[in-house]
């Protein structure tokens, strides 16, 4: 029998006005984050209940509108339940704005004081190599000057007695002497020692999926317990099926798959093809290794996300926000722009998030596909995938 403390509307996030089909869509993105196969955490086994428990409820129309009436009567005559739902999605809103806030700030500080440091070290070794070229024509002069003396092939150079003031000339060996003067050349060679743009990364890889050149899986994969994946190269695309009832997250490689990158530029063209949108999310993996690696999605609903993710596929949120610059069932570039565990986030050109968390800081990249459960194949597709860092690749 539902209670009127509990708010179910509240634990599935949903409006009080919301259809079905929304309310549905909002349980499997929570199924998929709290499910005990898939979220390891003390409380997740309780949240999954109350989860449960509030969908049952609101999935039924007679126990929902016998719910609802408990709820208008509990609330009694002075405030409504749409009221009271307000003031606490506003509260909750005012909460995850002030942290979200918070926590940028001090990831800006701290980018913005290691982009001085940078620049300040830059500096210092750029005049170190200037004054080390303009300091090797001395040190030549100086050497020739110090050389045992000799009767052979003289010259004379004039020089002036500070007391006496009479010109006299001093012999010395006949030294072949040049003037080295520092030009745009050299000057270019001394910036070059230390590398402060990303102009310097000359590795770069591109797959327009006009043929399987770098590898990718390809066929079909019938997983345990249900899986089915297919994937398949067609019309200059990468498609990927997803046919399954169970929460769950997968990834592929294509090039690079067994290469670290450290520093880089990554970015996709992707698109939910077929399939319920709120039970499905996509897009990068990034800096994967055996102890876990960073994805970079988004639903397509409008909310993105950016979660580190464990060896056992624990996904934590380091950042998610719902942003106009998603293109809502539609093509959408995600671009990751990655320097020392540094992440900029871009959608559709847009900058949507940065994020500091060095756990990964080297790792292969790829795609991820995952679900919340579907009860119909989900499809997405990939393009222009594009690649460029510091060499070598390989």
């Amino acid at each position: 029998m539902p209670t009127p403390q509990k708010n179910y509307y509240t634990i599935l996030q949903v409006d009080p006005p919301a259809e079905v089909k929304v309310i549905r869509a909002a349980y499997r993105r929570l199924a998929r984050k709290y499910h005990p196969d898939v979220n390891k955490s003390a409380d997740a086994t309780r949240r999954m209940q109350e989860i449960n428990e509030a969908y049952e409820v609101l999935s039924d129309p007679l126990r929902r509108a016998r719910y609802d009436r408990m709820r208008r009567a509990y609330s009694g005559p002075t405030q409504t339940v749409q009221e009271q739902w307000q003031r606490e999605r506003a509260a909750e809103a005012w909460r995850a704005a002030a942290e979200r806030a918070q926590r940028e700030a001090e990831a800006r500080r701290r980018h913005e004081e290691q982009v001085r440091q940078q620049a300040k070290a830059a500096e210092d070794q750029r005049y170190r190599a200037f004054a080390l070229v303009r300091l090797l024509p001395l040190a030549w002069f100086v050497f020739m000057l110090c050389r045992p003396l000799t009767n052979s092939t003289n010259f004379a150079l004039p020089i002036a007695s500070v007391r006496g003031g009479i010109k006299g000339s001093i012999s010395t060996p006949s030294p072949s002497v040049s003037t080295t003067v520092i030009g745009s050349r050299e000057r270019q060679q001394a910036d070059s020692l230390v590398l402060t743009s990303p102009s310097g990364w000359t590795g770069h890889i591109e797959d327009n999926f006009e043929a399987n050149i770098n590898h990718w899986e390809e066929g079909q994969d019938d997983h345990s317990e249900g899986e089915i994946m297919v994937w398949n190269i067609r019309d200059n695309k990468y498609f990927w099926t997803v046919d399954t009832e169970k929460p769950n997250s997968w990834w592929v490689f294509g090039p690079l798959e067994h290469v670290r990158l450290r520093n880089y530029l990554i970015s996709v063209e992707t698109e939910l093809v077929e399939g319920d949108s709120g039970a499905i999310e996509f897009g990068l993996v990034l800096n994967s290794t055996a102890n876990g690696s960073y994805a970079f999605g988004f639903y397509d609903d409008g909310f993105w996300f950016f979660s580190r993710v464990s060896r056992d596929h624990h996904f934590t949120d380091l950042d998610q926000s719902q942003s106009a610059a998603i293109h809502v069932k539609d093509t959408n570039q995600l671009k990751v722009h990655v320097i020392n565990g540094h992440f900029t986030l871009f959608i559709n050109g847009e900058k949507v998030g940065y994020v500091e968390d060095t756990t990964n800081p080297t790792g292969a990249v790829g795609l991820f596909v995952g679900t919340g459960g579907s009860e119909s194949p989900v499809t997405v597709s990939f393009d222009n995938y594009k690649i460029q860092g510091q060499p070598p690749f390989h």
